[in-house]
C-alpha cells in the first residue's frame, strides 16, 4: 500500500467480484428488437453487452408501468430499461422516444390513452390535456379551459369567459341579453 491507497491488484479483485451485481443497478439505452401484444420487449444494447445478430443475448423487458407505456414502442425504437429490484429477473422499459396517436414519433406526448392525452408543446412551451371534447392548456402566463365550444382563459391581468350562459352564484346570466362592461378601477368618487 503506497501513500494511502489499495493496490491496483485489490481493487481489481474488488471490482471482479461487484461488478455483476452493480450491472442491475443503473438504467441503460438500447433498441427494440422485438414487440409482443402485452408489452414485452426484446432489447439489444451495447451498454448492457448485448449482441445485434444474436437474439440470445437481447434483454426481455416488461414496461415498467402499464398506464405511462400504454403504447407499446416498434421494433427499431430507442427506449429505456432498468432492473426494478437490482436483479437479472426484474428487467422494465421506459420510453426515449415518444409516439403521438398517429404513431408518428413526437418529442411532446406525454401520456395518451384512448381520448386522454396529455402533450408538451416545446415551441409555444404550452402543456395541454386533452379529453374527448374538454381540454387544458397551460403556458407560463395563462390558463385555458375549453369544453365544447365554451372557454375560460385565466390570466394574471383578467378572465375571460366565451359562453352563451355563465351561472354566477348558481344563477344564469345570459351573456346575449346582458350588455358586458370594463370592470376596473372607479373613474369617480362613489356617490
Amino acid at each position: 500500500m503506497a501513500d494511502g491507497f489499495l493496490p491496483n491488484d485489490i481493487i481489481s479483485v474488488v471490482t471482479k467480484i461487484i461488478s455483476p451485481y452493480l450491472k442491475y443497478l443503473r438504467r441503460y439505452v438500447g433498441e427494440v428488437k422485438s414487440v409482443s401484444d402485452d408489452g414485452e420487449i426484446q432489447i439489444h444494447s451495447l451498454e448492457y453487452g448485448t449482441y445485434s445478430d444474436d437474439p440470445t443475448t437481447w434483454v426481455v423487458a416488461l414496461p415498467a408501468n402499464r398506464l405511462k407505456n400504454a403504447i407499446n414502442p416498434e421494433v427499431g425504437d430507442t427506449i429505456e430499461f432498468y432492473f426494478r429490484d437490482g436483479t437479472a429477473d426484474t428487467p422494465r422499459w421506459t420510453y426515449v422516444d415518444a409516439v403521438d396517436a398517429t404513431g408518428s414519433k413526437t418529442d411532446d406526448v406525454i401520456y395518451e390513452n384512448g381520448d386522454i392525452s396529455i402533450k408538451y408543446d416545446s415551441s409555444a412551451d404550452e402543456l395541454v390535456i386533452d379529453f374527448s371534447d374538454s381540454s387544458i392548456k397551460v403556458t407560463s402566463n395563462k390558463i385555458t379551459i375549453g369544453v365544447g365550444s365554451s372557454t375560460i382563459e385565466l390570466s394574471s391581468s383578467k378572465i375571460d369567459i366565451d359562453s352563451s350562459i355563465i351561472n354566477l352564484n348558481g344563477k344564469p346570466w345570459d351573456t346575449h341579453t346582458h350588455t358586458v362592461i370594463s370592470i376596473g378601477a372607479p373613474t369617480s368618487p362613489p356617490l
